[in-house]
């Protein structure tokens, strides 16, 4: 995130989503109109990590379930430690993964968030959100995972990577979101190693 002094330089709130869909519209995720307040987002079935949440104080994972009262968050999946948290003016690369009922995010290399579904979302969409804040996006990359194998550091299955935090874009005040299927990528089956990172410290 970037902190130059501008009105919207606040760093915080680097939220992602994927496979996405709307419990509204399950058919097609634009269907229904949302403003970009948070509130908005609850009726997705979606994971979600909030990376420097609440003016950079905690970082979590939910996944969401289509419904518009309650976001179930585990206490294990709400951390509020410094390494976690966004650090203003540092490029910094995030990894959604996506394999089968292995969901994991990952934050310059080291695995956040190892979360096993056992009814896990297969396709949908992916997307990012911030608010009152800046941020500058670079190197996005999709990668499909061969059959039978497993993310590598470097390659992960159905991830995407955004670097944040350089100036050249304007300031937002407004919630920001983009969003496409993972099958409308013409994307490329790697070759990885079998064997799958275990996170930081267990």
């Amino acid at each position: 995130m970037v902190q130059a002094g501008g009105p919207n330089d606040r760093v915080s709130d680097l939220n992602a989503f994927w496979m996405a869909s709307d419990a509204r519209s399950p058919d097609d995720l634009f269907a229904t109109r949302r403003s970009g307040k948070f509130s908005d987002y609850n009726q997705l079935r979606t994971y979600y990590v909030g990376q420097g949440g609440n003016s950079n104080t905690t970082t979590s994972f939910c996944r969401y379930i289509g419904d518009a009262a309650g976001r179930p968050l585990l206490p294990e999946h709400d951390l509020g430690s410094a390494g976690v948290l966004l650090q203003p003016n540092v490029w910094q690369t995030v990894q959604l993964v996506a394999l089968g009922n292995r969901i994991q995010y990952y934050r310059d290399g080291r695995l956040i968030f190892d979360f096993q579904d056992d009814a896990p979302y297969t396709r949908g969409r992916f997307g990012f959100r911030t608010t009152a804040s800046h941020v500058e996006l670079r190197k996005f990359r999709v990668y499909r995972i061969a059959p039978g194998r497993s993310p590598t550091p470097r390659h992960r299955a159905l991830c995407w990577q955004y670097t944040g935090n350089r100036r050249g874009i304007d300031s937002c005040s407004s919630a920001l979101t983009f969003g496409r299927h993972f099958s409308d990528w013409s994307s490329c089956a790697e070759l990885c190693r079998p064997r799958l990172a275990s996170p930081e410290g267990s």
